[in-house]
């Protein structure tokens, strides 16, 4: 139940996330990786927890579990994306300001990239979502990495002319920012229908049985305990402030991420008569979180930046 509700959503939390990679404040960019990253990183601990479910288990068990499950497909996942988006995106980018080619179409290289990383790393048994996470970072170190340092490129590239566009995606001084536009407008766009389908299948799926008093009890602990605790934990020594800690704490909003889990669990081996009491404990979560963390996310997000552009001055 733990690996199944650590993820949170990527695409459910885009109004905490990064909107602009030159402009990185410290909790959108906490959120934003901390939701990239944990998609797959949980993913170990879902296999143990069946693993404990469907058989006794030794010393040898327990070894090839946090070899293979958990350092090598970690290792393996992050690996095959970064492999990805460095061959691919100098490649690219090569063809673009060399040889002033292979501009059109590059709406298709975004899911390309997602299907061929994603398949990659579970090829080699690494963690699919891993690679597709990694290949995100190097596309944007790519980015980053070509840019001058000091100065902003003017963006959206991509709202000009077509003749202008052509140019921004030839110059080398500008094709890896023009890139990694056209590859997150179409990001974009996919998540937001990613985000009305999970709605309408959670919302689908909600019975009374999903709002048992138990399952509410599990999840006021989850959303107002054990996270938040966390949270300070593993950000003790770490340079955010309290605020940050706060609604970094706050902002885990469940999603997608934990619904492949639950599918998954349900296929490999979780057992039946455990079956209908995990997918209301987490349908439930989802349906919550998305309830109360929408409701709250702009006036804290207000808050906040007002905050923070005070503490700027």
């Amino acid at each position: 139940m733990g690996g199944i509700l650590a993820p949170t959503d990527p695409v459910l939390a885009a109004d905490v996330q990064v909107d602009n990679p030159y402009q990185l404040g410290a909790l959108r960019f906490g959120l934003t990786s901390e939701a990239g990253l944990n998609d797959g990183s949980a993913f170990p601990f879902v296999l143990l927890g069946l693993m404990l479910l469907m058989k006794p288990i030794n010393s040898a068990d327990l070894w090839h579990w946090f070899a293979i499950d958990f350092c090598w497909g970690t290792l393996a996942g992050l690996a095959l994306g970064f492999a990805v988006a460095a061959l691919v995106g100098k490649y690219v980018l090569h063809l673009r300001t060399v040889h002033r080619a292979a501009v059109g179409l590059g709406f298709f290289l975004a899911p390309g990239l997602i299907a061929l990383s994603y398949a990659l790393g579970e090829l080699v048994h690494g963690y699919g979502f891993l690679s597709v996470f990694a290949c995100a970072v190097t596309l944007r170190w790519i980015e980053m990495k070509s840019a001058t340092p000091g100065t902003v490129p003017e963006l959206p590239l991509i709202a000009v002319s077509s003749d202008a566009r052509f140019e921004a995606a030839v110059n080398p001084n500008t094709a890896s920012v023009f890139l990694v536009e056209l590859l997150l407008q179409f990001t974009d766009q996919l998540e937001q229908i990613g985000e009305l389908v999970i709605v309408v299948i959670v919302g689908a799926l909600l019975t009374p049985a999903t709002f048992a008093a138990k399952n509410i009890a599990d999840l006021l602990l989850l959303f107002f305990i054990i996270r938040p605790l966390a949270i300070a934990v593993g950000l003790l020594r770490t340079p955010f402030g309290a605020a940050e800690k706060g609604l970094i704490g706050w902002f885990g909003i469940r999603g997608i991420g934990s619904l492949y889990y639950l599918a998954y669990a349900v296929q490999h081996g979780l057992p039946q008569s455990r079956t209908e009491a995990v997918a209301n404990t987490v349908l439930a979560a989802i349906a919550i979180s998305v309830a109360i963390h929408g409701i709250t996310v702009t006036p804290l997000m207000t808050w906040y930046k007002r905050r923070y552009d005070a503490s700027s001055r």
